[in-house]
């Protein structure tokens, strides 16, 4: 079972990974991503004589591992990294009473900046600039940048959560007559080697689109979203290219604030037969809340 994270984002904060003195190794992480951490990597976790103990801080959990070769050290290291950086996401309360499981994981591959003070200064972070170039310069080199970041994070969502293959999509927008950067990265995603082993051969890219023209949601409400998505979604205004009965999705969008239309497209898979539905955003903005 996919733990939730019981807040709307959380962040690997705290952690250790160190040789004791008799060689062994301890690891020390919060409950939740010993959770995640059992999840990913069972194997690594059968080498544990002790398993998961409660620490003194109630909070964290504690294991001490015997015996782990160089490949499994990287990739307890490689674990530690990436949830150090990424965001994973659950619901927040301005949606809750919309959704509840559509999502079975989330994530997002960093924030826009380092707090919102830099990014009013335009002091992006390394993902921030990379979807500002992206986005808004047309630059197709560091889309591709964001293709191999996202790849990454496709590895590691497909990691315990599913037994079969994933497809790559992305959240439906009503014109691809301009560059639409979420469709341009599930589209090399789609064709990854290195995706290979865990992507869908006959189904690997399941494109969407909305069939109506839309006013830009940007600016709108949470709650003006939720009745604009619902109706497109009810209204059979959005298309799927193929099947998605019995398939197991990762949604790709370049932003992520409420998590409104991410949420609501998972939902409109899981309608159509979807088995698992996990988001992936390339950042997540510091606001939960839209335009409310």
């Amino acid at each position: 079972m996919i733990p939730r994270s019981g807040t709307s984002r959380r962040q690997l904060k705290y952690f250790s990974f160190d040789q004791t003195e008799n060689h062994d190794w301890i690891m020390v992480v919060p409950k939740y991503y010993a959770d995640l951490f059992s999840l990913e990597e069972p194997e690594i976790l059968k080498k544990s004589n002790t398993g998961w103990r409660v620490s003194r801080n109630p909070r964290q959990k504690f294991a001490f591992f015997k015996e782990l070769e160089q490949s499994e050290i990287g990739r307890v290291e490689s674990f530690l990294k990436e949830y150090e950086k990424w965001i994973i996401l659950d619901l927040n309360e301005h949606i809750t009473s919309s959704f509840t499981d559509e999502l079975d994981f989330c994530l997002a591959l960093g924030w826009p900046a380092e707090n919102p003070k830099e990014l009013s200064m335009k002091n992006r972070s390394r993902i921030g600039e990379l979807v500002y170039q992206a986005k808004y310069k047309r630059k197709m080199n560091k889309a591709n940048e964001l293709a191999i970041e996202l790849s990454k994070a496709v590895k590691r969502i497909s990691k315990g959560k599913t037994r079969g293959p994933i497809s790559i999509s992305f959240v439906p927008s009503d014109s691809y007559e301009d560059f639409y950067l979420p469709k341009y990265l599930a589209e090399k995603l789609a064709a990854d080697n290195s995706l290979s082993r865990i992507r869908d051969s006959s189904n690997p890219y399941i494109e969407s689109r909305i069939t109506t023209k839309l006013y830009k949601l940007k600016n709108i409400s949470i709650k003006s979203k939720l009745f604009v998505c619902k109706e497109l979604y009810a209204n059979n205004r959005v298309s799927l290219a193929n099947s998605v009965k019995g398939y197991n999705i990762v949604i790709i969008d370049d932003f992520y604030q409420s998590g409104t239309t991410m949420w609501s497209y998972a939902k409109f898979l899981k309608d159509k037969g979807a088995t698992t539905v996990f988001g992936l955003a390339c950042e997540k903005n510091f606001r939960d809340s839209d335009n409310i």
